[in-house]
């Protein structure tokens, strides 16, 4: 913030450790292509780097066109023990060393620009989990004259998260915006269970796009802050585009060895660095960095115009190692497993799982060997408008349901009778208060709640509360407990919808329905098909039971494939009847058999009861007709009921086993009764000799017509010396298409 702060007392400013240059690398970042070049691509040539903690790194460079020193911290959020923190909304200022030796972090720099009277700044701010009250943040509607109201944009980090919103002026002016929080409206919504935010602008790389200007200088150039016109001290934010990794970058400026950069140089510096998402944050006299073990290592003196550390409203701090309260799984990485998965049954989570976390003054929370499983933390209650000390249990379910929710306490430590707690479920927050001293055997209920299957649900306690504080008043966090309320699959009793198929674990718990993968008695093929095949094989059920027949059982008769008698099949034509429904099969010398006619009921009358239809003509088999008439003309005494039989034969030479000769021949012989049939030169692959322009039939069809034409012919009497004949002789042949 430029002119708007309090200054701390003068004092001597800590710089970087001179380091030969000849030790440092040179590191030349090409600016990208497709920029305009209004100035030239900053080059960057390495000083030296630091490890303040495991997977904190930071950078100093210098850069000579600008002339400028350049402190870059990189976060790795996936590396165990990292978690990201700010600054709880303050009745004073602090500078970033005091802050941050006060919260334990290993790096800290400035935040966001700020106000005082009261302490305020311009955007939104979460510290600790807790959100400043309106009154501080420049979403105030008192402050709707201001400038930079409702305007700034935020990098917010939440449980195994990280989150970003656009400034207004983007999100108002900007073209094809897609990520982050409400791409294109203003909101002062939040996403749920963000633990650490600050805001800042204008913003200086959008969704991977550089921000640039043809002159940096030019009253176009950031249109929503006049002051990136200028060089100036300078510090900054940036997420890559993974998410994987937040920049903390701090320019110095105002002396003869660093001059700052102006907004534009500052964009191209955070595109370089490899930000995907970039805000400005508070600069000039408020720049700094401070290091665990090294102090402020930027030149924050210089850049305050020599008037020492300037105090500032927020702080970004990073906490890391062995911090103590932060548990070593990273506290935001988007790229892990949950801390534990809840199953359909419930469970019990502990103060020593990974899902539970205590927020505030690390020494205010006491551990004791007691409790659920021996072990809990307490801490005193305060009458704050706000949480000093809190925690919460991380809730990820595996499934949806209604819960039952209990909290451990203990009697020892359990002392409050207003106890605060929070339960979030599938987007609805309930709050309420609860006695501990009362506790039920060690466990308060905090009623019934309907989850859904995912995270982004807890339930946290809270030391604040209205009225008085209480001396020794204690507040427990020991334990969550969730107990499934309905049936689920694997409880052993009928979850409504579940099926065999879908819960195997309750199979036959739930009444009988078709579909449920189950077998329920009288279910068959034929009356339920999606569980055909579950129930045992019985005669009618519409399924192949192995050696079911169509003699020994008509009404699967067809189900089954034609078993290969390696001969003539007998049709069983006795006494009125076409057969006792066993299909008339080809016994071909090949060993092939293939079903041609299925019988059914027997014939009498005008009953061929051959298993095909009554018509004028013989039937059409695979586009070949066999042409001769077929008036239903049979009777009783022509029924021949004499247990004849009809055989046919393939004599193709393309079929293994044939005589060699052409053709197709078919004998019907019933009761000495023949009918012979041979159709010569059947179609080669590909033509219809009979059908020019149709596809040829298979040998099978053609076989199939034989036969259809040679029963049509002895049911007609045409005896001609036994024999009858259909040649099929084209002159011609077309493929087929």
């Amino acid at each position: 913030m430029y002119g708007l702060s309090s200054r701390a007392s003068a004092q001597p400013s800590w710089r970087w450790r001179t380091v030969a240059m000849a030790a440092g690398a040179a590191l030349a970042l090409a600016v990208l292509a497709t920029l305009p070049q209004p100035l030239l691509a900053l080059t960057l040539t390495k000083v030296e780097s630091i490890k303040p903690a495991p997977g904190v790194t930071v950078e100093h460079y210098k850069v000579t066109t600008p002339k400028a020193h350049v402190w870059v911290a990189k976060i790795e959020l996936c590396t165990s023990g990292v978690h990201l923190d700010a600054t709880r909304a303050p009745k004073s200022l602090q500078t970033a060393a005091a802050w941050g030796a006060a919260r334990g972090a290993k790096l800290v720099t400035n935040g966001d620009f700020y106000k005082t009277g009261p302490v305020r700044v311009y955007g939104d701010a979460v510290g600790e989990g807790i959100r400043w009250p309106l009154v501080q943040t420049g979403l105030d509607p008192a402050y709707k004259s201001e400038w930079y109201w409702n305007d700034a944009g935020w990098i917010a980090f939440l449980h195994d998260g990280v989150q970003f919103s656009h400034t207004g002026w983007q999100k108002k002016n900007g073209k094809g915006l897609v990520e982050g929080w409400s791409p294109t409206q203003v909101t002062a919504a939040l996403p749920a269970g963000v633990l650490a935010l600050v805001g800042g602008f204008p913003e200086l790389v959008i969704e991977g796009k550089v921000y640039t200007c043809a002159n940096p200088t030019a009253d176009t150039c950031f249109p929503d802050r006049s002051d990136m016109r200028a060089r100036h001290p300078r510090t900054a934010m940036g997420l890559t585009a993974d998410l994987k990794t937040f920049l903390l970058v701090v320019v110095d400026g105002r002396t003869s060895t660093s001059i700052g950069m102006y907004g534009t140089e500052l964009a191209e510096l955070m595109g370089q660095l490899g930000a995907h998402e970039a805000f400005n944050l508070d600069g000039g006299g408020s720049s700094q960095l401070w290091v665990a073990g090294e102090g402020t290592i930027n030149d924050a003196d210089g850049n305050n115009n020599g008037g020492g550390l300037r105090t500032v409203a927020n702080h970004w701090g990073v906490l890391a190692g062995s911090t103590t309260g932060y548990p070593a799984r990273p506290g935001h990485c988007v790229a892990q497993p949950v801390c534990a998965a809840i199953p359909a049954a419930g469970a019990t989570l502990e103060e020593t799982s990974a899902c539970f976390r205590m927020f505030g003054t690390p020494a205010n929370w006491h551990s004791e060997k007691v409790g659920s499983a021996g072990a809990l933390r307490w801490t005193n209650a305060g009458n704050d408008a706000a949480a000093d000390n809190w925690a919460w249990w991380r809730l990820e379910l595996a499934e949806a349901g209604t819960y039952k929710v209990e909290v451990a306490t203990y009697a020892t430590y359990g002392k409050f009778k207003s106890t605060h707690y929070d339960v979030r479920a599938a987007g609805v927050t309930k709050s309420l208060t609860k006695d501990q001293s009362q506790s039920n055997k060690g466990w308060i209920d905090l009623g019934t709640y309907a989850f859904a299957a995912g995270g982004a649900q807890w339930v946290a306690v809270f030391d604040d509360h209205t009225g008085a504080p209480v001396k020794d008043q204690h507040i427990v966090a020991d334990a969550v407990r969730l107990t499934r309320l309905e049936p689920w699959c694997g409880s052993g009793t009928c979850g409504g919808a579940e099926t065999c198929t879908s819960c195997p674990a309750d199979c036959g718990v739930c009444p009988p329905v078709c579909g449920d993968g189950d077998c329920k008695g009288g279910e068959t093929c034929t009356g339920c098909p999606a569980d055909c095949g579950v129930c045992p094989p019985t005669c009618g059920d519409g399924d192949c039971n192995g050696a079911e027949t169509c003699k020994g059982c008509p009404a699967d008769c067809g189900v089954c494939p034609v078993p290969d008698a390696g001969g003539p099949e007998d049709a069983g034509i006795a006494d009125g009847s076409s057969g006792n429904g066993e299909p008339i099969d080809v016994g071909a010398s090949d060993g092939q058999t293939i079903e041609t006619i299925g019988g059914s009921d027997g014939f009498s009358g005008s009953d061929s009861g051959d298993g095909m239809p009554d018509s004028e003509d013989c039937p059409v088999v695979d586009g070949l007709e066999a042409g001769a008439p077929c008036p239903d003309s049979a009777s009783a005494d022509s029924d021949h009921g004499d247990g004849g039989r009809l055989r046919t034969e393939v004599d193709d030479a393309a079929v293994p086993g044939g005589d060699g000769e052409p053709g197709l021949e078919a004998d019907g012989d019933v009761g000495g009764n023949r009918a012979h049939l041979v159709v010569t030169h059947p179609p080669s692959a590909g033509c219809s000799t009979a059908h020019p322009g149709r596809r040829a039939p298979s040998t099978e069809a053609w076989l199939l017509a034989a036969v259809a034409i040679a029963w049509c012919a002895w049911r007609r009497g045409e005896r001609r010396g036994g024999r009858c004949t259909l040649d099929h002789q084209a002159e011609t042949a077309s493929p087929a298409p």
